[in-house]
């Protein structure tokens, strides 16, 4: 026997004798329950949908043969069927006034032995079991409708407590598969003017998903440029399948493949009328997905939404937190400075963990503004990279007309805040420039270099530069605090300048004091000038020292 409950608008049907074994607990059913383990399965096509409307039309119960209908309209179970040596079938319509909601079965090892003449007996058993079944699938619908609004409200009110990403994803995670069926998420963010793209799923890794790992190992992370996809789920509501990612070679498609997902449900999230990014809910089967969840998606999305708009608004204001301590920090830390190595030392240690930077360049200018020396470059032990460590030797007291650091340093004051540079640019349009021709660029790997002139007391002294090993490593949310940091290196610039400058004049004072003793003691001249000599070479050095005497006439 088989008892078929049918839901057309939904493609799907179940035998209520395979999930209940205890209805009919026959081998056939036994085999059934374990080779079906769904127990809902694809409606339209099958064997039941062709009995269903036969059954429809005629309005009285049919004698079907299962050898040859199963040929027509094959069924994940008609070899099971046929094994079992089932031949023929009685099919009944279940039916209550005018809705007809599923197929009984009452099947036969024999052909023949089914007659025709019995009818009327085996529609009056389909009829008392039909209303039995109404009155079952009725309560049962109510219960699930009365579970479904019970978990959707623990839902909402979860998602309002909701502080950090987290809670967010252990709620996605933890509940919402009770109502929607999901193997991963991608929460996706927008950046400010809507161009670029990341997933919040991926920095952190709350839920360990399979893809947030793979896209995480391959930097990831952070924004991506905009993409067909991505621009479609911000619009509207859809599904897309692996199949059609690899066709259309999105870029994160190997990646989902990889990982196992098949099918992906898209919907925009919008928070107070503004478009913040989109939802995508994934999984690893394909059909999982249909037009009945795009509602429910979308309320689940716009929850998630105010979460999310929260969740980044309390990190924006911890960010500004941290970054208001790490410049105070800093501030304190640079008035300690003495020397341009115990500066250089600061930005290594306090100021590059910050910024990730690969190593920097901090350009001096010399007081008269016609060289200039970089400082990270000439005491690179400090700061070390394979870069620093080539262009040491050229990177002190260089030409500043018409140099990279004077186009570079133009194009920051005319822009008034920090300017991001490609190294590789750099290297193309000043070839001859000593630092960037040390080294070849791209076989190196630089690329970013953000930079912003120090300024001291209104003139501006020099420039301080980031530099990564990648192309877009910087981004434009950084720039003011960089802004920020650099200015504060510029005071430190300015005293460690002033220091040696006065550190300078007291050791020329101290010359000038030595050498008037040496002349005025009572030493012949030759050895007073040898003494004089000695005291200049070591001072400014030479290579010779001359001079003469005027004798006074008289």
């Amino acid at each position: 026997m088989a008892l078929f409950i049918i839901n057309e608008k939904e493609n799907y049907h179940y035998d209520l004798t395979v999930i209940f074994p205890e209805i009919d607990n026959s081998h056939l059913n036994q085999e059934l329950s374990i080779a079906i383990e769904d127990h809902k399965m694809a409606y339209h096509g099958t064997t039941v949908a062709y009995h269903f409307e036969q059954l429809k039309k005629k309005q009285q119960p049919i004698i079907f043969n299962y050898e040859k209908d199963f040929k027509k309209y094959p069924n994940r179970f008609s070899e099971i069927n046929l094994a079992d040596g089932c031949k023929e079938t009685y099919g009944s319509l279940l039916q209550t006034g005018d809705e007809a909601f599923g197929v009984m079965y009452f099947n036969s090892k024999q052909t023949g032995s089914l007659k025709s003449v019995d009818a009327s007996f085996y529609q009056q058993v389909a009829d008392l079991t039909a209303i039995a079944l109404s009155n079952i699938l009725t309560k049962e619908s109510l219960l699930i409708e009365k579970q479904f609004k019970e978990t959707l409200l623990a839902i909402s009110e979860s998602i309002a407590s909701i502080q950090n990403r987290k809670e967010l994803f252990t709620t996605i995670f933890q509940k919402i598969p009770s109502i929607i069926p999901k193997d991963n998420t991608a929460i996706v963010i927008l950046n400010e003017d809507g161009t670029e793209w990341k997933d919040l799923s991926n920095p952190d890794r709350y839920h360990d998903g399979k893809t947030s790992n793979e896209f995480a190992k391959l930097g990831f992370d952070g924004f991506n440029k905009m993409d067909d996809v991505v621009k479609k789920s911000l619009t509207e509501t859809g599904i897309v399948t692996l199949d059609e990612l690899l066709e259309g070679k999105q870029f994160f498609a190997p990646f989902m493949s990889e990982a196992g997902l098949k099918e992906f449900m898209y919907t925009p999230m919008i928070c107070q009328g503004k478009i913040i990014g989109s939802l995508f809910f994934d999984s690893e089967k394909y059909g999982t997905y249909s037009p009945k969840y795009f509602e429910l998606f979308k309320a689940v999305a716009a929850m998630i939404a105010v979460a999310v708009s929260n969740i980044l608004a309390n990190e924006e204001i911890l960010e500004r937190e941290k970054k208001k301590t790490q410049l105070l920090e800093i501030i304190e830390l640079i008035a300690q400075v003495k020397d341009a190595a115990d500066l250089l030392r600061l930005i290594v240690e306090k100021i590059k963990p910050i910024f990730n930077f690969h190593d920097c360049g901090l350009f001096v200018l010399s007081p008269d503004g016609k060289t200039y020396t970089d400082l990270a470059a000439v005491i690179p032990a400090v700061s070390p990279s394979e870069l620093n460590e080539k262009i040491a030797a050229v990177s002190e007291n260089i030409s500043h007309k018409n140099s990279a650091l004077e186009w570079m340093m133009d194009n920051i004051a005319t822009s008034g805040r920090p300017v991001l540079f490609d190294s590789a640019d750099l290297q193309q349009k000043f070839p001859e420039y000593p630092q960037l021709n040390a080294i070849n660029i791209l076989e190196t790997g630089y690329r970013d270099c953000l930079a912003f002139n120090l300024k001291a007391r209104g003139q501006i002294i020099g420039m301080f530069c980031i530099n990564a090993l990648q192309k877009d490593f910087f981004t434009t949310s950084i720039f003011a605090f960089f802004q920020s940091v650099t200015e504060s290196i510029a005071i430190a610039v300015a005293n460690v300048l002033a220091t040696k400058e006065i550190l300078e004049r007291e050791k020329e004072k101290t010359v000038q004091l030595e050498i008037l003793e040496t002349l005025n003691n009572k030493n012949s001249w030759d050895e007073k000038f040898a003494v004089v000599a000695e005291k200049f070479d070591a001072f400014i050095g030479c290579d010779l020292f001359s001079y003469s005497i005027r004798m006074n006439e008289g």
